[in-house]
């Protein structure tokens, strides 16, 4: 990559209908250009993906070419790390802004993350801030997914089925099993 050391990026955020304001979704998606150039949409109907994030990171030939320069590879839990807490950030800004007008702030729920055309890549938020360690499970979650071109028989078959993985909240989260002792 000669320009840049990230591929181009696009925030898509898809709200619920209790959150989607129609007119009100133009401002959001000019103050979330901060980051990215920025889409807001409604979420269908009856949706379980409503009140997402999503980063949508190059095309197939960029990240390509992105997973054979070392500075990227070494760079991106680094460069993700800026781009989720300055999107938190603005979460945090946005929806400080609608309950000063009296309006329900945005309960997001998930972050993600697509790089070409492979799987989502997606993070649970918490209390609609992405969390610290996103940027490293990612980049790791990155690394993990095979180094073949799209066309590539061989990944197609190795990701054959996979839409997403997700981020596992944290193991204090579940309650530890105990062992029984056999007397």
């Amino acid at each position: 990559m000669s320009a840049s050391i990230h591929p181009p990026v696009q925030l898509h955020i898809v709200l619920d209908e209790d959150s989607y304001q129609g007119g009100d979704s133009v401002e959001m998606a000019r103050r979330f250009t901060a980051v990215a150039p920025t889409e807001v949409v409604r979420a269908a109907k009856g949706s379980q993906r409503a009140n997402v994030l999503r980063f949508d990171l190059g095309d197939d030939t960029v990240t390509a070419e992105a997973d054979d320069d070392p500075l990227w590879r070494d760079a991106l839990a680094t460069w993700l790390d800026e781009e989720f807490a300055e999107t938190s950030a603005l979460v945090a800004r946005e929806n400080d802004a609608r309950q000063n007008n009296g309006e329900q702030p945005v309960p997001f729920t998930w972050a993600e993350v697509k790089f070409g055309a492979g799987p989502v890549i997606a993070i649970r938020m918490k209390d609609s801030s992405i969390p610290p360690e996103a940027a490293g499970f990612v980049a790791r979650s990155r690394a993990l997914l095979p180094r073949l071109p799209s066309s590539s028989p061989v990944r197609a078959s190795c990701l054959r089925g996979v839409r997403s993985a997700r981020m596992p909240s944290p193991p204090s989260a579940f309650p530890r099993a105990r062992a029984s002792r056999r007397r």
